[in-house]
């Protein structure tokens, strides 16, 4: 048997030296790749921007276009409009607005005032007479003819819809809001007021079922639908209320059973469904702070290169302080080695004794640590991933903000960012019932009823199983239901949870807070601080050549300046001349007057007495008084004009007009509060340069306006007609007058109560008698969302009375015997909520005498909540949705909203002949199929549930625009539009696609939506989040469709490629790999670029032909459907 060679004896040194070589060689072959990717993404960096901006130009002339359209329509609706007389209003304009709102108002009072009860005109016996050409009036004929109650309240409430619709396509001011939650007042206040309408006359307006029960029926599809219930009056049995257990509400298709416990005696019921919805946007959750808008591509490309850079830098950076610390490391080490060297071999060591030496085994030479290399400026390192992953970090950091942890969510209340309230909403109320006519023979009826008469809404609350009440529920036809719809009630913060835990002194605080707000309003500059729109108190100095009074500048802009500049500097206790003119013919002419009046009524008297003494006689006359000294009155002396109630009424008419007058020149101090705030005028900043240009010194300043205040303030000053041009020589000499005053001016607030403590001795009859002059309540007002006018109102009432309706002299006794009890009890008690978590930090009581001073918590005026139902089922098949609650309210209906969410498929293609010039863009999913019809003058969709028969297209005649087809798709609970915040809400969506890149692709997809045919890819939910894969191919009319192929698009640049599969090491991730096809493609920075590049001439004379609006609509729709990033 041969004997096997031997290999080399290898020793440790060499084989660690051929590891170093190797490493070298490696680190090498690594630097040449990375020094030519860098060199070729520089090459294509320098590409891209020049390819880019011929893609923006062309982006540039679509908007052109669309800007140019988007005009043209809005000058012949406004057109349309002026020829129709219905302009709208601006909704930017609150005047305009509320012009509107008045006219409503005006146009619903007169149609109500003008329309005339039909009862007295019935006559049962008009059947039988023998004329033919007599009408039927009986009671039947006459109640079907003046039956359309609607006709007064519905058009107003219908044009407001309109207007609230306008509203909504921007984010409203604190006035447009004010406005907007007017005209919803307003919408609310007709309803009640149809409701008292038909509910103050059961016998004339309503529907009679049976002898003791009658209903109405209102049906306005687009609107809402009101049915109205009650028993009429008549005499009831006293069980008769237990045989009524059901009520049949046909215009809702809603049944309700009512439990024995909710009494309908004396009640009137309600139930309205209402197309729109006003709750959902006081909602806390329905809105999240808007991001920023995605920037164009080339945008974000210049700052993703340059932030590139930076990591590039800092990488290098580390690396560099890394080789540093090695090599002091090894400095260090050497340095150790020598020393202990040196040690060694060093005198006074003791020298060992010789014996046998031991044979040590061999050591292996350790493994050396890989040393860090040698950063040099040549040095290039791969900064993808780290780049990957920074830039994935901070796009999560930028959701974070509409994230549902930044959402204040509790168990129990819907989400409205995940839910949607869907199919209108349902009001179900019980109210007292209205007095009614009362009715003495058929030829006269009457009724009382109190002025200002309002609803007087009786709530119910069931505890037990037995006394919940059972709804059955038709779902709206008009919307899909793809799901159980999740029933929920809108609970007002006074009825929720957090207000039941404050204490009663807090909870009256907050209930009478708009009567608090309203009493302080009246009071003199009781509104906050006034600022300017920008939300500042100054604006740019206006600087004002110095000149003499007496010669005013031709091209000075005075009434600018008076306005701007000393009107607002002008105390409070001062008039212009002008104003004390006025003033003072004012004053003499009421002098003047009284003193006439004083002459007639003494002139009066005395002519009467000596009527009386004519009549009479006089003993004390002489006996020679002759007889025409006592002549009789004529008509001249006592005329009808002189009746003492007559001229008393007149002579007060015209006190009170010069009353009135005066009330516009308050120059006394008022006894009591004349403000809550300090007044601060609106003045602008104002520099006067001086005519000598030496300024003057403060102190002679202060002198010089002390002597003219002296002047201002004289006896004389009034009569002298020439003082006021002699007063002040120079412009900034008056200006500092004006600013001297005002600072001098003395601030008369409200009095603050002196701190005392219940049970003390009461001091002197006087002081007490101060002391409840300036005694009140402190109540800090601090701005906050206000409630909805209409929906929180509080009306004045039949039955009881409210703690509100309550005197005000009663209601002040009533505070006044509240102790600090309260006030030490409600601390202590948010001290235990504090301290379990409870946010209880608005709520704020501060010890100022007598009581403690309240401020109001910012909240939310209510929540959708599912607390209330305790039980719901659901029929698919009928539509049947059947839920248990405890109270009678306002109900909807929560559906969610991303069910169809993401994509299963989607589709753009040319629809029909090139000639046609429409694009069809089709998305299914898991239960529907969408087609958009994309024309250059806007939208059409036809939806289609699988199995179903081919759908109709909406709108059958024109176009919706793409505000309008959102607002269709959703009254029809289709939401196929993702939002900022959709990835939180779908299981097993990937991360959306990179915004700038997405947004940008999906345009140039949209120019060639008449050339080529875009499918989505299997493979681009895998792709990661810069990377999108798109099926596509090129379709020329007469030829056979070719194989689809794939486009990969990046930030970086567009290509056809050839996705393949490739395993992971775990086998539980997907990895693709891209092959580019064919493999020597030029480069194309987006697939814009790409897919013209590709086309045929047939397809180049297409696209040429296709309408720049085309490609607008359809470049909108598909951004906002991103197709890429959910599908």
């Amino acid at each position: 048997m041969p004997k096997k060679a031997k290999s080399p004896k290898v020793s440790p040194e060499e084989l660690l030296e051929s590891l170093r070589q190797e490493e070298a060689e490696r680190y090498a072959t690594e630097q040449d790749r990375l020094r030519g990717k860098d060199a070729l993404e520089l090459k294509e960096y320098n590409q891209r921007r020049m390819l880019l901006l011929e893609t923006m130009k062309f982006f540039r002339r679509l908007e052109k276009a669309a800007a140019e359209h988007g005009r043209q329509l809005s000058d012949r609706k406004e057109w349309t409009d002026f020829l129709s007389c219905r302009t709208p209003p601006n909704p930017a304009s609150p005047p305009e607005l509320r012009e509107c709102l008045f006219r409503w108002t005006f146009q619903q009072d007169a149609l109500e005032k003008s329309s005339v009860s039909w009862t007295l005109a019935a006559d049962e016996r008009s059947p039988l007479t023998q004329d033919p050409g007599r009408k039927r009036n009986t009671r039947k004929d006459l109640r079907q003819a003046f039956r359309n109650i609607g006709e007064i309240y519905l058009p107003p409430v219908r044009a407001a819809l309109s207007v609230l619709e306008s509203l909504q396509a921007e984010e409203p001011t604190e006035e447009i809001a004010l406005v907007r939650d007017e005209i919803r007042k307003f919408i609310s206040d007709s309803l009640d007021k149809m409701t008292v309408r038909i509910g103050s006359n059961i016998g004339r307006d309503m529907e009679t079922l049976n002898p003791v029960m009658s209903d109405f029926q209102l049906e306005a599809p687009t609107v809402l639908a009101m049915y109205l219930w009650s028993f009429r009056p008549v005499p009831l049995a006293p069980d008769y209320n237990l045989l009524m257990k059901v009520i049949d509400m046909v215009p809702l298709a809603l049944v309700l059973h009512r439990p024995p416990a909710l009494e309908l005696r004396d009640c009137l019921i309600r139930a309205m469904w209402l197309q729109f919805d006003h709750y959902s946007n006081m909602d806390p959750t329905r809105a999240v702070p808007p991001l920023e808008p995605a920037p164009d591509l080339i945008v974000a490309q210049e700052t993703e290169w340059n932030e590139r850079q930076d990591v590039r830098r800092a990488r290098l950076a580390a690396l560099r302080k890394l080789r540093e610390d090695y090599e002091s490391e090894q400095r260090r080490r050497q340095a150790e080695a020598e020393a202990l060297e040196s040690q060694k071999g060093g005198p006074g060591k003791a020298t060992a004794s010789p014996g046998p030496k031991k044979v040590k085994p061999a050591k292996q030479a350790p493994v050396p640590e890989p040393a860090p290399a040698v950063i040099t400026d040549e040095t290039e390192v791969d900064i993808d991933g780290e780049f990957e992953r920074q830039q994935s970090d901070r796009f999560w950091d930028t959701l974070a903000t509409v994230a549902p942890k930044s959402l204040p969510l509790r168990p129990g209340y819907i989400n409205l960012r995940e839910y949607a309230i869907v199919g209108g909403i349902y009001d179900l109320a019980r109210f007292d019932r209205l007095p009614q006519p009362v009715e003495l023979r058929s030829d006269f009826i009457y009724s009382t009823v109190p002025v200002g008469l309002k609803l007087t809404e009786r709530g119910y609350r069931g505890h037990g199983s037995e006394e919940l009440i059972k709804i059955e529920l038709q779902l709206p036809a008009h919307c899909h239901w793809w799901e159980e719809p999740t029933v929920c009630c809108w609970e007002r913060w006074e009825a929720g949870d957090q207000f039941a835990q404050l204490s009663p002194e807090v909870q009256q605080f907050h209930r009478t807070y708009d009567e608090i707000e309203a009493r302080k309003a009246t009071l003199l500059f009781a509104a906050p601080e006034r600022r300017r729109p920008d939300g500042t108190t100054a604006g740019v100095p206006k600087n004002v050549q110095d000149f003499c009074l007496v010669d005013t500048p031709v091209e000075l802009r005075l009434h600018f300046l008076i306005r701007d500049h000393l009107l607002p500097r002008v105390p409070e206790g001062y008039r212009f001349r002008a104003e004390l003119r006025r003033l003072f013919a004012v004053l003499t002419e009421r002098a003047e007057s009284c003193r006439a009046r004083e002459h007639e009524r003494m002139s009066r008297n005395g002519m009467l007495q000596k009527y009386d003494q004519f009549l009479t006689g006089s003993l004390r006359d002489p006996p020679g008084a002759r007889l025409s000294e006592m002549r009789l009155p004529i008509a001249a002396d006592i005329d009808e004009e002189w009746d003492e109630p007559e001229h008393e009424k007149r002579g007060s008419v015209a006190l009170q007009e010069m009353d009135e007058k005066l009330q516009q020149f308050p120059l006394a101090p008022l006894d009591g509060a004349r403000y809550l705030h300090p007044p601060v005028p609106l003045c602008q900043p104002l520099i006067i340069g001086q005519l000598d240009g030496t300024p003057a010194n403060a102190d002679d300043l202060e002198q010089e306006m002390e002597a003219l205040l002296q002047r201002l303030e004289s006896r004389d000053a009034m009569l002298d007609n020439g003082s006021d041009e002699r007063l002040c020589k120079l412009f900034s000499t008056f200006v500092s007058l004006l600013e001297y005053l005002r600072e001098r001016e003395k601030q008369n607030f409200p009095p603050l109560p002196a701190p005392s403590v219940e049970g003390q001795a009461e001091g002197p009859e006087q002081s007490t008698r101060a002391g409840k002059r300036t005694r009140r309540r402190q109540v800090e007002i601090r701005t906050t969302k206000k409630y909805p006018h209409g929906l929180n109102g509080r009306p004045r009432t039949l039955s009881g009375s409210s703690v509100t309706s309550l005197p005000v002299d009663e209601r002040k006794k009533r505070k006044r015997r509240k102790s600090l009890d309260g006030a030490k009890s409600h601390r202590g008690r948010l001290a235990s909520q504090e301290h379990q978590g409870a946010r209880t930090e608005p709520i704020s009581l501060e010890d100022t005498g007598e009581e403690g001073a309240l401020s109001l918590i910012e909240h939310e005026p209510g929540r959708w909540s599912t607390k209330p139902i305790r039980s719901q089922s659901y029929d698919p098949d009928r539509r049947l949705l059947t839920f248990y609650t405890d109270r009678l309210g306002i109900y909807g209906l929560a559906a969610r909203k991303y069910c169809n969410v993401p994509f299963l498929h989607w589709d753009i293609r040319r629809h029909g002949r090139m000639a046609n010039l429409t694009a069809a863009v089709t998305v299914s999913t898991g239960a529907l199929r969408v087609v958009f019809y994309v024309t250059g003058q806007g939208y059409r969709v036809a939806l289609q549930e699988h199995g179903a028969p081919p759908p109709d297209v909406i709108p059958a005649v024109g176009t919706l625009s793409l505000e309008q087809l959102e607002q269709h798709l959703q009254r029809r609970n289709v939401h196929v539009f993702p939002q900022v915040d959709t990835c939180f809400y779908v299981a097993g969506l990937a991360a959306p696609k990179h915004r700038a890149m997405e947004s940008h692709s999906l345009r140039c997809l949209g120019v060639f939506c008449l050339t080529h045919n875009f499918q989505s890819c299997l493979w681009n939910r895998y792709a990661g989040r810069r990377t999108s894969l798109v099926l596509g191919r090129q379709l020329i009319e007469g030829r056979h469709e070719p194989e689809l192929g794939t486009i990969m698009i990046t930030p970086l640049k567009s290509q056809h490629v050839e996705v393949e599969e490739l395993c992971s090491d775990t086998l539980d991730e997907i990895r693709l790999a891209f092959h580019p096809r064919p493999a020597d493609q030029s480069y194309n920075a987006d697939c814009y670029g790409l897919l013209k590049d590709g086309l045929e001439e047939p397809s180049r004379k297409a696209l040429a032909r296709t309408p720049a609006l085309l490609q607008w609509h359809v470049g909108q729709l598909l951004g906002k459907l991103r197709l890429l990033s959910h599908s």
